[in-house]
C-alpha cells in the first residue's frame, strides 16, 4: 500500500503543470517515469520482470542507458518504435519517434557467492519513481535489500520477500542465504566494543557522553541494545542507519533498543547523550555530603568491551569513595580524574558537594526625574569567583517596575513577588554587566524622591556609584544622606547629565533628594508691521518669546478690539480661545527655550482721510516685552503721526533688526522702538490731491 501511495503521489508531482496552461515536453528527451524490479530469487539464477513507463519527446532519434552491469536482457517484444542496444555491459534503450511507451523486460543478473550468501548487484536508468521487491522460496530464506530504502521484510507461506525503493545511484542489489537442515549458514553474531564514556559533574546533573565503537567480529547485527538505570534519562541518541530505537523499563533498570534500516556489518559507532540527576547535600560539610555511584550506559549482548571513563566537575567538589574495576590513569584538559577499564561491571562512587559562588557587584545607579515620572537605571558590573551561576536574584526597591533587562548572555528574565529573577543562557562565571531600568509614575509632583539599592541575592560586596539628573524645569538638592556621602560630579564614571553624585562602600545605603519645578520665565518681543492700504489697513505682530527655567504650554495675547479677522500662525497650536481683547494660545506640547508666534489682522478706514489706531498688540503674563513697529504704505497716501507716548521711539528704518527687516517689502513710512507692554500710536491719514499734468504728444 505505502508502495502504491507513493508512486501515485510521485506521478502527480511529475505530470503536474499550472492550471490552464500545458507545459510541452523538452525537446529531444526520452525519460522513464516509472520503472518496477520484480525479481524471484534461487541458488542458481535471479531473474527480474522490469516493468517500465517511458516517454519520449522530440524528433529524431533518442537513446537512454536502460541497464549497466553483469546482467543479460531476455528476447522479448517491445513497441515498434522501441529497440535495445548493447554497448560493452551497458544496455541502451532507443527510441525513433516520440510517444508513450508501457513495455515489460525479462532479465538476468549474475550471482556473485560471498558465503554464505548469494548477492546480485546492477544498475538500473534513472527514472521517477523506481521500485524494487524480489522473493525467495524456502522458509529458511534471509532476503536482505543492500541498497535504497526498505519497507518491509514479509515471510509467509514459505516465502520470503522484501520490497523497497531505489536510492539515488539507481542500483539494485540484493543478497540472499538458505539454511540446509538443521545445519546453520548464517554465524551467531559477535560483538566487541570499545567505550569512551565521559561524566561531566554539575550541582544539579550528571550528564553523561557515551561513545561506543563497535567491531562485528562475526555474523551481522540487525539491533544493539544497551542497559541504562532507570533513574538516567536519554537526552540523545546519534549513529548511523538508525530506523528506530525505544526503552523498556523492568525495575530499576532500563533497557535501550536500537534498530537498523539492514543489518550491520564489519563495524558500528553510537554516541549517547544521557543525564542522571543529583541530590542536594544541603549546607552539610564534604564529609556528610551524599555519596553517588557512576552508572554510565552499559552495551549488552556482547563478547568483550573496554574503554575509559573521564570524569569532570563544574562548581562541585569531588571526593572518591570506592573504586574496582578501574585503572587511574592522568587526566587531560580539564578532566578532574580519568580511569581505564577491560570489563564491566566496575564501580565508582563518589561523595559530591556543590561549591558556592562568591560574587561582588559594583552598581552605577543612574536617576533622572521628569514631570510624570522617575527613571532609575542600574548599571551592574558583576564578578563571580569560585563557581559559576545560571540565574540571579535581584530585589527592586518596592513601587517601581521593572521596564527592561539586558546584558550579554541573558537568556530571559521576569518578575514575580517583588524579585527579578535573571536566567543566563550559559555558565556566568568571571566579570560581566547587566543593565537594569526601574520606572514609577509619578501622579503629583513630589517635593522628595528616595532613592534605594537594587540588592543582589547572595552578593559578597556591593557597591554603588549614584548620579542624579532631572528634566528642563526641575531644580534637585541633596535632603538626607544613608550609607553614602556626596561627591564632585565630575568624579562620577560615564557621567551623562547628571548634577549630584554619591558613592556608597556598603550595601544598606539610602538617599532621599528634595525636588523643585522651577517657574517659567517669559520674555517677549514684538514686531508690528502695519500696512496702510486705500480703505483697509492689514497688519502683523510677530511674537519671538524667550523661555527660561520652564516649558510653558500656554501663552496669552492682547489683540485691539478694532482688529478683524485676526489669525494666529505658530507650530504645534492646539486651541484658541478669546475673552474680550485677550487670546489664549495652547500648544500641543510644552516648548523650551523659544517660541515665535505670528498675529494677523485688518479693518476699514475711511479713504478720503481718518486718524487710525497703530499697533497694540501685546504678549501678556511676560516678564519683559520689547518691540518695534513699521508702517508701510500700499496706496497714494499721506501718513502723519499724531500722538505717540513717551514709551516710544522714532527710529530710523536701518535701525530696525535684519530678522525683521526680512519681512517687509514696501518702503517704510514710519518706524519706532518701544520698552513695555503699553503705548499708544495712531496715524492721521490723507489722500494726496492729484495735480493736473502736462499732456505731450
Amino acid at each position: 500500500m505505502k508502495r502504491i501511495i507513493l508512486a501515485v503521489l510521485a506521478l502527480s508531482l511529475f505530470n503536474s503543470t499550472a492550471p490552464g496552461k500545458p507545459v510541452p515536453a523538452p525537446a529531444n528527451v526520452l525519460a522513464i517515469h516509472e520503472i518496477r524490479f520484480d525479481g524471484r530469487l534461487a541458488d542458481d539464477e535471479a531473474r527480474f520482470t522490469l516493468d517500465i513507463a517511458a516517454e519520449a519527446a522530440g524528433t529524431g532519434e533518442i537513446s537512454l542507458k536502460l541497464l549497466e552491469g553483469d546482467v543479460a536482457i531476455l528476447p522479448g517484444r517491445l513497441p515498434d518504435a522501441l529497440k535495445i542496444v548493447r554497448e560493452g555491459n551497458c544496455y541502451l534503450l532507443v527510441a525513433s519517434r516520440p510517444g508513450r511507451f508501457n513495455f515489460k523486460l525479462e532479465v538476468v543478473a549474475k550471482i556473485q557467492r560471498a558465503e554464505p550468501w548469494n548477492q546480485i548487484s546492477f544498475t538500473g536508468p534513472v527514472a521517477t519513481i523506481a521500485a524494487v521487491a524480489a522473493q525467495a522460496a524456502g522458509a529458511d530464506t534471509e532476503v536482505q535489500l543492500l541498497n535504497g530504502t526498505l519497507l518491509a521484510i514479509t515471510r509467509t507461506n514459505g516465502v520470503s520477500s522484501v520490497n523497497g525503493f531505489l536510492g539515488a545511484d539507481q542500483t539494485v542489489a540484493f543478497r540472499w542465504s538458505r539454511l540446509r537442515g538443521n545445519a546453520q549458514i548464517v554465524h551467531k553474531t559477535l560483538l566487541t566494543v570499545d567505550s569512551a564514556i565521559a561524566a561531566q559533574i554539575t550541582p544539579t546533573v550528571i550528564q553523561y557522553t557515551s561513545r561506543f565503537h563497535y567491531e562485528i567480529v562475526q555474523g551481522t547485527a540487525a539491533q544493539l541494545t544497551l542497559a541504562l538505570p532507570a533513574s538516567q534519562s536519554l537526552t540523545r541518541l546519534e549513529g548511523q542507519q538508525i530506523r528506530d530505537w525505544h526503552t523498556t523499563t523492568d525495575g530499576d533498570r532500563q533497557t535501550l533498543t536500537i534498530e537498523f534500516i539492514k543489518p550491520v556489518e564489519n563495524a558500528c559507532d553510537l554516541t549517547l547523550y544521557s543525564e542522571q540527576a543529583v541530590e542536594s547535600g544541603g549546607d552539610a560539610p564534604v564529609a556528610d555530603a551524599p555519596v553517588l555511584q557512576l552508572n554510565p550506559p552499559q552495551p549488552l549482548n556482547v563478547e568483550r568491551e573496554s574503554g575509559s571513563l573521564t570524569v569532570s566537575a563544574e562548581d562541585t567538589l569531588v571526593e572518591t569513595t570506592t573504586l574496582t574495576g578501574l585503572r587511574q590513569v592522568n587526566a587531560t584538559g580539564n578532566a578532574l580524574a580519568a580511569y581505564q577499564f577491560n570489563a564491566r561491571p566496575f564501580t565508582l562512587a563518589l561523595r559530591l558537594k556543590p561549591i558556592e559562588p562568591v560574587i561582588g557587584v559594583t552598581d552605577r545607579v543612574s536617576a533622572r526625574l521628569e514631570e510624570t515620572r522617575l527613571v532609575i537605571s542600574h548599571g551592574l558590573a558583576l564578578n563571580v569567583e569560585k563557581a559559576g551561576i545560571y540565574t540571579l536574584e535581584l530585589t527592586p526597591p518596592a513601587g517601581f517596575a521593572v521596564a527592561d533587562v539586558r546584558g550579554e548572555g541573558v537568556d530571559d528574565w521576569h518578575f514575580n513577588d517583588g524579585k527579578i529573577f535573571v536566567n543566563f543562557s550559559t555558565r556566568l562565571l568571571g566579570s560581566r554587566r547587566l543593565e537594569v531600568q526601574l520606572e514609577q509614575a509619578i501622579k503629583t509632583f513630589p517635593e522628595q524622591i528616595g532613592i534605594a539599592p537594587l540588592r543582589v541575592a547572595g552578593a559578597a560586596k556591593e557597591t554603588a556609584q549614584i548620579g542624579a539628573a532631572s528634566a528642563p524645569g526641575i531644580r534637585l538638592q541633596t535632603a538626607t544622606l544613608a550609607g553614602l556621602r556626596e561627591i564632585p560630579v565630575n568624579r562620577l564614571p560615564d557621567r551623562t547629565e547628571e548634577i549630584l553624585a554619591y558613592t556608597a562602600e556598603q550595601p544598606d545605603w539610602k538617599l532621599s533628594i528634595a525636588s523643585e519645578r522651577l517657574a517659567a520665565r517669559v520674555v517677549a518681543d514684538v514686531f508690528n508691521l502695519v500696512t496702510i492700504g486705500d480703505g483697509l489697513v492689514g497688519g502683523s505682530a510677530t511674537i519671538r518669546y524667550g523661555l527660561a527655567n520652564q516649558g510653558v504650554q500656554e501663552f496669552k495675547i492682547k489683540v485691539p478690539a478694532n482688529c478683524k479677522n485676526i489669525e494666529f500662525t505658530g507650530p504645534n497650536i492646539r486651541r484658541k480661545e478669546q475673552a474680550g481683547d485677550i487670546w489664549t494660545i495652547g500648544l500641543q506640547d510644552k516648548v523650551w527655550g523659544g517660541y515665535t508666534l505670528v498675529v494677523t489682522y485688518d479693518f476699514q478706514f475711511d479713504a478720503k482721510g481718518a486718524t487710525l489706531p497703530v499697533g497694540g498688540v501685546h504678549a501678556v503674563d511676560v516678564e519683559r516685552e520689547t518691540g518695534s513697529v513699521a508702517i508701510t504704505t500700499a496706496a497714494s497716501l499721506q501718513l502723519n503721526a499724531k500722538s505717540a507716548t513717551d514709551t516710544l521711539r522714532r527710529v530710523d528704518e536701518a535701525e530696525l533688526s535684519a530678522a525683521d527687516r526680512s519681512l517687509i517689502t514696501r518702503a517704510v513710512v514710519l518706524a519706532y522702538q518701544y520698552t513695555g507692554d503699553q503705548y499708544d500710536l495712531s496715524v492721521d491719514v490723507k489722500r494726496y490731491a492729484e495735480q493736473r499734468v502736462l499732456e505731450e504728444v
